[in-house]
């Protein structure tokens, strides 16, 4: 995990979570297999593809022990309020998730 101001990466493995929600935007790539996101807007990632869930969204991602990348970031970073507003969980293009796969360090993972 690297924390950084107004943003966090983060590579784990999904634990045994219930419906929860952030007060941070979520970016999650699905690493080692597919995985799913439950919720109001439920979506299956395919290895490879991410999602981005918009701060305050009811989620939880399965299944247990599935690899994720993660990014977090503060709604209000660099004063950028922008996506408060969706509320429903959106494919990233496989551009975006291509990159976010990339990543092999907290530099990075700050530029992404």
């Amino acid at each position: 995990m690297t924390l950084g101001m107004g943003w966090a990466w983060l590579d784990a493995r999904i634990g045994d979570n219930r419906a929860h929600h952030h007060v941070a935007h979520q970016i999650s790539l699905a690493r080692d297999h597919e995985c799913e996101i439950g919720g109001p807007s439920p979506l299956r990632l395919s290895q490879g593809e991410a999602v981005l869930i918009p701060a305050g969204t009811i989620h939880c991602l399965a299944p247990v022990g599935t690899a994720v990348r993660t990014i977090y970031v503060d709604p209000m970073f660099r004063g950028t309020n922008s996506l408060t507003a969706q509320t429903a969980c959106t494919r990233l293009s496989c551009d975006d998730a291509s990159a976010l796969l990339a990543i092999q360090d907290g530099k990075q993972a700050r530029q992404w």
